[in-house]
């Protein structure tokens, strides 16, 4: 298989990940008759526990599927030595140092997860405790005791395992730098961060001042609400980005043959049914087919995105969520999109994803598929990577956000996707920092694509004479 080229990968890469929230829900509204019929039962945790439980298992991966259950229940010691391995493989501990029994005591957890910190197993339930209480991970019940002698419960076990994890990613500056603002107006304080809407657990934990300034704020501003996709959101969705069934029309009418080959041979691979994606237009196909070949095992996709991130959090602790655009205001953008637009950017999603140089017929096997994915996987790793950085210059000449275009099909792109768009979100935050009688600080979190550059929110807000710093 003929590999792409860098470039035409993170040319993919860039409208999926860092411009807009509409990807990450396509692959899911795309079978939405499925999504909404199926109902799946899980065993729910205890709401103060949820956002690091949900951390230690699908970011920080500690542990394994048999951890997950019985949160409320006591903790054994088969539940606790996968989650101890794993923290002290990442952080270059030794192993091994297992408890035994059927009822672990908070404060045998608390001592073997400081004997990592330290770096020596073994450590008293007293040091450990007034180690974790000094550093924050811990805090006492409502007795106002540790109660170090109490049974631990599964969940109480890894909030302790999150907060270490996360504790020894600061002590050795793995945390994510991202790209952060902080902009004063006369009554409040905004706060602006850069999102990248698909990611994997490499990229948290994010920074102290990050997080710091989302627990001072009272609310959180975001392109969309994507943790609450509605029912009919989804059938909207679905009815933009589909031919109407009494016209006759299928995507065979809107693209030339050699693309709709290159379609049927990935659709084929991804298993997706010829009466599915023959209705569907080129621009819902395209979101679908990135979102299909950026998700896998190592890569939790949108629930690992920033703005997701954020979006549980303010769920959990009821902060109002304001949307600075919505899902709707997306699917319009992308099916207002002129029909050439559609198919060029249909046209690159393929070329990237099928295999050879189109010189030959070929349809992808499963493992040529799987090479074109993990090329696309190691394209956003690399842009993962300039995340965690918070390397604006590097991101900005990968973007070309002040690059003059020529050709009428990327003026069209730019100005739609990006600057138009750029306008209203920094036109919605000015409303914010100018009402005098608006008190309440705000959390920002857009495609970072969006604050760069001479037509950035971050330019646009400095133009209209606020002071705009950046928090590193």
């Amino acid at each position: 298989m003929k590999h792409k080229t860098g470039k035409q990968l993170v040319s993919l890469l860039l409208t999926a990940l860092l411009l807009t929230s509409a990807l990450v829900m396509a692959p899911v509204a795309a079978f939405a008759e499925e999504a909404i019929a199926i109902s799946i039962a899980i065993d729910v945790c205890s709401p103060w526990a949820e956002q690091d439980v949900y951390m230690a298992g699908t970011a920080y991966a500690l542990g394994d599927e048999s951890t997950y259950s019985g949160f409320r229940g006591s903790l054994t010691g088969d539940k606790f030595g996968p989650v101890y391995d794993d923290l002290a493989e990442a952080y270059g501990a030794a192993g091994g140092y297992a408890l035994s029994g059927d009822e672990l005591t908070r404060g045998q957890v608390v001592a073997a997860l400081y004997g990592i910190i330290v770096g020596a197993p073994g450590q008293t339930e007293e040091a450990a405790a007034a180690y974790f209480v000094e550093a924050g991970l811990m805090g006492g019940r409502s007795s106002g005791s540790y109660e170090l002698d109490k049974t631990c419960t599964v969940e109480e076990m890894l909030v302790f395992a999150a907060r270490a994890y996360e504790y020894l990613a600061y002590r050795e500056g793995r945390d994510a730098k991202g790209f952060f603002w902080k902009v004063e107006g006369e009554t409040n304080t905004v706060y602006l961060l850069g999102s990248i809407h698909i990611s994997d657990g490499s990229l948290y934990p994010l920074s102290r001042p990050i997080e710091a300034a989302f627990a001072e704020t009272d609310r959180l501003a975001v392109e969309a609400d994507i943790s609450t996709m509605s029912e009919a959101e989804t059938i909207l969705m679905l009815t933009m980005g589909m031919y109407d069934p009494g016209s006759g029309e299928t995507i065979k009418d809107h693209v030339p043959a050699e693309v709709y080959e290159m379609l049927a041979e990935i659709c084929e691979a991804f298993d997706i049914p010829e009466e599915m994606y023959d209705n569907m237009k080129p621009w819902l196909l395209n979101l679908m087919l990135q979102g299909l070949a950026m998700a896998g095992d190592d890569i939790d996709g949108a629930n690992l995105g920033i703005d997701m991130h954020f979006l549980r959090k303010a769920h959990a602790q009821g902060k109002e969520i304001i949307e600075l655009e919505s899902m709707v205001f997306q699917y319009n953008m992308f099916n207002e999109f002129s029909d050439e637009l559609q198919v060029l950017q249909l046209t690159q999603t393929l070329s990237a994803l099928v295999p050879g140089d189109g010189s030959e017929e070929e349809e992808p096997d499963e493992e040529e598929l799987a090479a074109a994915e993990n090329a696309i996987r190691e394209a956003l790793i690399m842009l993962l990577e300039i995340v965690k950085a918070g390397d604006e210059e590097t991101l900005g000449l990968i973007l070309g956000v002040d690059m003059e275009y020529e050709d009428p099909l990327d003026i069209e792109f730019n100005k739609i996707f990006l600057v138009d768009r750029n306008a209203g979100m920094a036109e919605k935050i000015h409303g914010f920092l100018s009402d005098e009688e608006d008190t309440a600080d705000y959390f920002v979190v857009v495609g970072a694509a969006h604050m760069l550059g001479k037509t950035g929110v971050v330019a646009r807000l400095t133009d209209l004479g606020y002071k705009v710093e950046r928090i590193r």
